[in-house]
């Protein structure tokens, strides 16, 4: 297997759905998300990797393996907003970030639903999340996961991606004309308004710091988006650069070599924090899907101890306390077979557990923890089909980070 780091940068506009039932229907409407579910991603490159016999697809689907895909703005990633962080608007002009962490302080006869043992989030500002920090800078993501949040301080403001909103018609077959009323839009993210001119862009998004620092204006419109993965390909696996359509309605993308920007590796001051810490955060990249909804499998059901993915025997952890937002849903196109896929539920992106250190040393999870996927085996009766595909098709990857797990005690 070869080891390789892929941008994909849109040509047209693209739509990822959302999971909502769609179709042509007076009044109907797609939408999209800003980042497609990691095996959207898997399957449009394996559907390069792969060919097309007598109308059927056939290809090896174990020919590769994906890790991401990350969102990049600018050549440089951003990640899904912690959802241990809640930023609030003090006063017209002020704004802070409320920090959850375990509380263990709950009043006599108070309780809450959470599996036995496990603690609630402690809030302690009454507010409502300010819009427009759904998305962290890695240098931000980075200070969260060392517990150096400074007091005041606000992550950087991360403008999404612009979405083109298009009305279509059905056309009567027989008359060649439209059908009265027959009328529904589809919402589509666009990349590539900033992105067409990629070359001559990517030098001049290369040199950005540098021309900050020499006082040099940066224009507002050198906004470019795409999407960043890590994939292991089989050696004897076709090239996989050039243009395909990814997501729905055959919408191309096209694939390349990052110039400027490396898959994101876990900085050494995180590593020297891990090393030897008593209490250590999980927090999801990609989404996840775990067997039991929310919760991982890898877990054990009666005492919530366990060890992620390919580390056991090396680290065991303990769920505390965990804050998920509510489970999306993923299906497709199952192309091999002309089918759809069945519906699945993820942990969203931005989740984050709480886990204690029962045995082993925090820092393996910085050197083979890093961005690994932590989701639970695959259920399936197919002989064909790996059970590890979740994680094979990179769902659940993971950041790793510390956490007082005294601060609930003052």
């Amino acid at each position: 297997m070869k080891t390789a780091v892929l941008a994909i940068r849109g040509i047209d506009t693209l739509l990822f759905r959302d999971g909502k039932p769609f179709d042509t229907t007076p009044g109907g409407r797609a939408e999209t998300l800003l980042v497609p579910p990691p095996s959207t991603v898997a399957g449009f490159l394996r559907t390069k990797l792969g060919r097309y016999v007598d109308g059927r697809w056939v290809g090896d689907s174990d020919a590769l393996k994906l890790r991401g895909p990350l969102l990049v703005r600018n050549e440089e990633p951003v990640f899904a907003a912690p959802v241990d962080a809640v930023v609030f608007k003090k006063d017209s002009a002020t704004t802070r970030v409320m920090i959850l962490r375990p509380w263990n302080g709950l009043p006599e006869h108070a309780g809450c639903d959470l599996p036995c043992g496990m603690r609630p989030l402690k809030v302690t500002q009454d507010e409502k999340p300010e819009k427009g920090y759904k998305w962290w800078s890695r240098a931000d993501l980075l200070d969260w996961l060392l517990d150096e949040w400074a007091e005041g301080r606000t992550p950087c403001k991360i403008e999404e991606p612009e979405t083109d909103i298009r009305t279509h018609l059905e056309v009567d077959a027989q008359k060649g004309a439209a059908q009265e009323g027959m009328l529904f839009t589809t919402q589509m993210v666009a990349f590539e308004r900033h992105t067409h001119r990629r070359k001559r862009e990517r030098t001049l998004l290369c040199d950005e710091a540098e021309r900050q620092d020499s006082g040099q204006e940066v224009k507002a419109d050198k906004v470019a988006w795409s999407l960043l993965c890590r994939v292991e390909i089989n050696d004897a696996a076709a090239s996989l650069d050039g243009p395909g359509p990814l997501g729905g309605e055959n919408r191309l993308a096209s694939i390349e070599e990052p110039v400027c920007i490396e898959w994101p590796a876990c900085p050494d001051e995180l590593k020297e924090k891990l090393h030897k810490a008593s209490y250590v955060r999980m927090i999801l990249a990609t989404p996840a899907i775990f067997g039991r909804g929310w919760v991982p499998q890898w877990l054990d059901r009666t005492t919530r101890e366990g060890a992620p993915p390919g580390l056991q025997g090396k680290i065991r952890l303990k769920l505390v306390s965990a804050a998920v937002p509510r489970h999306q849903a993923v299906s497709g196109w199952e192309m091999e077979n002309r089918r759809p896929k069945p519906v699945r539920w993820m942990a969203p992106a931005g989740s984050v557990y709480f886990f204690t250190v029962i045995d082993g040393d925090a820092a393996i999870l910085a050197e083979e923890g890093w961005l690994a996927p932590v989701s639970d085996d695959e259920e399936t009766s197919e002989p064909h089909r790996p059970v590890s595909k979740n994680r094979d098709d990179g769902f659940g990857l993971a950041l790793w980070g510390v956490w007082n797990g005294k601060e609930d005690n003052q």
